[in-house]
C-alpha cells in the first residue's frame, strides 16, 4: 500500500504531465472536477472515507479551489450535473455496485 506521500507524488505527477498547455489545463480540470464528484459521492454511497488532505493536493496542482465548488462558483453548476449523472448512474443496485468497484479501483488513492 502506498504510503500518502507517494500518492500525493503520483497524482500531482500525473496532473502536471497533462497540464503543459491552458487547453491541457482545462482538461485536466474538468477530469478532476469529474473524478472529486465521484469520490465525494462514493463516501455516503460507498461507505468510503475522502482523504481531504489527498484532495486538497490534487486540486492546488490544477488550480482550483473548494471555494470554486461552492454555490455561486464558477465550477458548482458543472459540480452539480457530475452529482446529477451520479445519481442516475446509482439508482439500480447494479449500478451502485458498478459505480462503487469503479471508484474503489480508479480513485483508490483518494481514500483513506
Amino acid at each position: 500500500m502506498f504510503n500518502c506521500r507517494k500518492k500525493v507524488s503520483l497524482l500531482l505527477g500525473l496532473v502536471l504531465m497533462v497540464s503543459h498547455s491552458s487547453s491541457a489545463l482545462a482538461s485536466a480540470q474538468d477530469r478532476i472536477i469529474e473524478n472529486t464528484a465521484a469520490a465525494m459521492a462514493a463516501q455516503p454511497l460507498c461507505g468510503l472515507r475522502l482523504n481531504m488532505d489527498m484532495l486538497q493536493a490534487v486540486f492546488n496542482s490544477a488550480g482550483l479551489s473548494a471555494e470554486q465548488f461552492a454555490p455561486g462558483g464558477v465550477h458548482y453548476r458543472e459540480m452539480e450535473n457530475h452529482k446529477q449523472r451520479i445519481l442516475n448512474i446509482t439508482d439500480t443496485e447494479d449500478g451502485l455496485n458498478s459505480f462503487c468497484r469503479r471508484v474503489r479501483t480508479d480513485l483508490s488513492a483518494m481514500f483513506d
